[in-house]
């Protein structure tokens, strides 16, 4: 598991706990506004579970209007170091040219166009 999905799926979950409280929503009244079983819902509640849906997570989050919003950002330099000491001992071709792409596309978003090879 992630621990980037696993950071994601905490905050929603504790987003959504916390507004449910607010609300003073219960897990079948959400699983009714979401049209999804109770089940459902405790897996969204669920900070560990990482396997739901985008498509759940935003039905979750109208239910409790509340907005959810993803971003997606350069990685930063501490984050490509990483990269940059594999791809420093790496002796297979294919892998240096995957994490050459990882490490350009970390440092410049998506700014920079791959070639297109005829």
């Amino acid at each position: 598991m992630s621990s980037l999905a696993k950071k994601l799926k905490t905050t929603l979950a504790t987003a959504l706990r916390k507004q449910m409280r607010t609300e003073s929503l219960n897990v079948t009244t959400m699983a009714k506004r979401t049209g999804t079983s109770r089940n459902a819902i405790r897996r969204l509640l669920d900070g560990q579970n990482t396997a739901v849906t985008l498509s759940s997570m935003v039905k979750a989050a109208e239910a409790a209007n509340l907005e959810l919003t993803i971003s997606a950002k350069p990685l930063s330099l501490a984050a490509l170091r990483p990269l940059a000491e594999r791809l420093a001992k790496t002796n297979n071709p294919a892998e240096a040219e995957r994490l050459k792409r990882q490490l350009t596309k970390g440092y410049y978003g998506d700014s920079v166009r791959e070639p297109v090879h005829a």
